[in-house]
């Protein structure tokens, strides 16, 4: 029999697991079925109550009512096994423990603010991680699939697989190849980027229209910032690319985006003390230059005032029009 959506929902929210989406539909069906929620609810707490917690010793002329009770309520259980409720209980059960399992098993490999470096995954593809970056990936690949799980900035070389996809879990969205070359972007609270530089990817939204999906070409980039309502494909241009020589470009960027690319690049303590410069915009290039000239030339474009103080780096200014 199989189980439904809805049925997964409801098993989420028992044992309190449930997503965005989750929670919407069972919103939607408790407030069509209040009386069959209720009477759910009621028979997985009681469940919960005798499978999972310990077992109390009891004395011995209590014996045999305790069995009589244990007997009556295998007798409910199996009544309410027929359900598809339950049945999606104890597939969602299952899938958690896989998914423990899975996790248990899954290397890392991370890089520290200014630090880069460059991993071959079990298939032999290649991943090169820009700095403050986290990537989570298994011993060996399924026979069906190959995933990932990336936090930061990465530039993958896929090795081709028609029979398997590589998925790459990404924050807002995964992403699926089968085997190209490309960029991504996927810092927590700030969305989604991949630029494609060759072959094609695949964008599914984890949030929003979850499962929406976007196809994006070689030299295009999807883009997934929900906080600013934007799901899209733009043209990539090689500055997607350009960290990978050592190069950051800035492009009419705002300074406290600046501010947040430096401190993970050079792995500093750049502080905007006066918010009248964070919207000042910079357009500029740096190619492997030291700290100091980097700060030298915002101070120029944007007449900042640079103050050093112990290890820290405060900006500040009269603003920007």
């Amino acid at each position: 029999m199989k189980t439904s959506e809805q049925d997964i929902a409801l098993a989420a929210r028992l044992a309190g697991e449930e997503n965005s989406r989750q929670e919407s539909l069972n919103e939607e069906w408790i407030a069509l079925h209040p009386e069959e929620w209720e009477k759910l609810s009621d028979s997985w707490n009681k469940a919960s109550l005798e499978l999972f917690e310990p077992a109390v010793p009891q004395p011995k002329p209590l014996f045999r009512q305790k069995t009589l009770n244990r007997r009556r309520f295998l007798i409910g259980i199996t009544s309410l096994a027929a359900s598809l409720t339950l049945i999606a209980m104890i597939s969602f059960f299952l899938i958690r423990e896989n998914e423990v399992e899975s996790y248990a098993i899954l290397s890392e490999t991370s890089t520290r603010a200014g630090q880069q470096k460059e991993l071959t995954l079990p298939d032999g593809s290649t991943v090169k991680l820009n700095a403050s970056t986290k990537i989570r990936y298994p011993e060996s690949f399924a026979s069906d699939k190959r995933e990932v799980y990336l936090e930061g900035e990465a530039y993958f070389e896929v090795v081709p697989d028609q029979k398997r996809p590589l998925i790459i879990h990404g924050n807002e969205a995964n992403v699926k190849v089968l085997g190209t070359a490309f960029n991504i972007r996927s810092m927590p609270d700030q969305g989604i980027e991949v630029a494609v530089r060759s072959g094609k990817v695949t964008l599914i939204s984890t949030v929003g229209e979850s499962g929406e999906a976007l196809m994006v070409p070689m030299m295009k980039k999807g883009i997934s910032k929900r906080a600013q309502g934007v799901w899209k494909v733009e043209s990539a241009t090689e500055k997607d690319f350009d960290w990978l020589e050592g190069k950051i470009i800035f492009d009419e960027t705002p300074l406290k985006e600046v501010v947040d690319e430096l401190n993970r690049w050079y792995g500093a303590d750049i502080r905007i003390i006066n918010k009248k410069v964070e919207s000042c915009r910079i357009s500029s290039t740096f190619y492997r230059n030291s700290l100091d000239e980097v700060m030298e030339t915002l101070s120029l474009i944007a007449d900042l005032e640079v103050e050093h103080r112990g290890s820290a780096i405060l900006l500040s200014g009269k603003g920007c029009q």
